[in-house]
């Protein structure tokens, strides 16, 4: 059965992406290191009701944030599109020219946000864990 979207937006599951235990499942051991890709997917993956949004640079891929309706969330929680945008300009110097909306799971459509290494299913079921 799906989570209820108060229940993983919820100010919880933002905390539990930023400890060292989530930090483990990532090959660099850090949050910016794909982390906000395995927390869209893994959280797409409780509540499918979820939209997973790719931003992207120039370069390819910066960061993928959730959506819901017309809200925006990442690891840091609720914000707005231009929000998240400035955040990226002002802590990355990353300037986003698109997005992409990725509507379900799909590891392919996935590819180039997915690291081969990822445990995707383990992070899933971590992230569904109360702490």
């Amino acid at each position: 059965m799906p989570k209820p979207l108060s229940e993983l937006l919820h100010i919880h599951y933002p905390n539990k992406a930023k400890t060292n235990e989530a930090f483990s499942f990532l090959q660099e051991g850090d949050f910016i290191a794909g982390g906000c890709a395995l927390y869209a997917i893994a959280l797409k993956a409780l509540q499918p009701a979820l939209e997973i949004v790719i931003l992207k640079s120039v370069s390819g891929p910066e960061h993928c944030i959730l959506k819901f309706g017309e809200h925006y969330y990442d690891a840091d929680g609720k914000q707005s599109y231009c929000e998240i945008i400035d955040k990226l300009m002002s802590e990355f110097n990353c300037t986003i020219v698109s997005n992409e909306i990725v509507e379900s799971i799909n590891m392919e459509k996935c590819a180039e946000i997915v690291d081969v290494g990822w445990d995707v299913r383990r992070f899933t079921a971590f992230m569904n864990m109360t702490i």
